[in-house]
């Protein structure tokens, strides 16, 4: 018996080693690769944002170079990616991020065939968290994080981390139960489509109120609403001299005004009464006017 106990007690490390959880195995090397080819893609951002301010500086541009800055920061802290950056980086990380994902439901997928429900569960909590990386310059509050989007539930919002002074181009990528999607920026500006109340209305607030939302003038426009269930394309052109909303490509408001856009403010996406999912939230500072024009 004490011959034997010595035995196995040799054996179990050679088992053990032999015999590896081989899905966690090839989870952590998917995950390699994930950040080795993020990491990639993050120095050929700084890299590419180096050649620009570099430029800028050759040629005495402050307003770019400054513009540089300010993009250099807000990716180091909110991986918000630059404006006109190549298309071929953009693609590397969509890329590095859908592999991830799918190494990931791999893995859900074989540990819940394997009957191993506490890692099935552990490793669907840790792919929400590498989804929400995807959202790393928004403030998710309670939204949910699903595969391609988040969804908000009623009376939620989520909102950029960073504040914007000046003008804004505010593009989302959305759809709604029925009702409700609302965007607010500087001064108390929203617009809402969808208003429960009439959503043949869009309904303007201009940035000329306090900072409580849609406390700004009012102003409205007739519109088709948008259809439930469907995604839509909605942009809101915000600067000193005026204000463009489209949806689907198409000018549903404009109007040529004088706005004060000089207090920071965050941009924010809220619901009302219908659940709404979104599948992008970008917003990008437009440079002031110059003053030599």
């Amino acid at each position: 018996m004490i011959r034997a106990a010595c035995l196995l007690a040799f054996a179990l490390p050679m088992i053990a080693a032999a015999d590896p959880d081989p899905i966690k195995t090839r989870l952590d090397a998917a995950r390699e690769v994930y950040q080795e080819e993020m990491k990639a893609a993050r120095d050929r951002v700084s890299e590419w944002l180096n050649g620009r301010e570099d430029y800028a500086r050759k040629v005495g541009d402050k307003k770019a170079a400054d513009r540089t800055k300010e993009e250099r920061e807000a990716f180091a802290s909110f991986g918000e990616l630059p404006k006109g950056i190549p298309d071929d980086i953009s693609k590397q990380m969509t890329a590095a991020q859908a592999a991830i994902e799918a190494a990931y439901q791999l893995a859900i997928k074989d540990y819940v065939k394997s009957q191993n429900d506490v890692a099935a569960a552990a490793t669907e909590r840790a792919l929400t968290e590498v989804r929400k990386a995807r959202w790393g310059h928004l403030e998710l509050g309670k939204a949910e994080v699903l595969e391609g989007y988040i969804r908000l539930g009623l009376q939620s919002r989520i909102e950029t981390r960073k504040q914007y002074t000046g003008g804004v181009d505010v593009i989302v990528i959305a759809r709604t139960e029925k009702e409700n999607i609302r965007l607010d920026a500087h001064r108390g500006a929203c617009v809402i489509w969808n208003w429960e109340i009439n959503p043949t209305e869009l309904r303007v607030a201009r940035p000329d109120g306090q900072e409580t939302p849609e406390s700004g003038s009012l102003a409205t426009a007739r519109v088709i609403p948008l259809k439930p269930n469907a995604w839509h394309t909605l942009k809101w052109r915000l600067t000193t001299t005026g204000m463009t909303i489209t949806t689907d490509g198409k000018v549903v408001f404009t109007e040529r005004k004088a706005y004060d856009l000089d207090i920071p403010t965050i941009v924010r996406l809220r619901t009302g009464t219908s659940v709404v999912d979104v599948k992008e939230f970008t917003v990008t500072p437009i440079p002031p006017p110059s003053k030599d024009k």
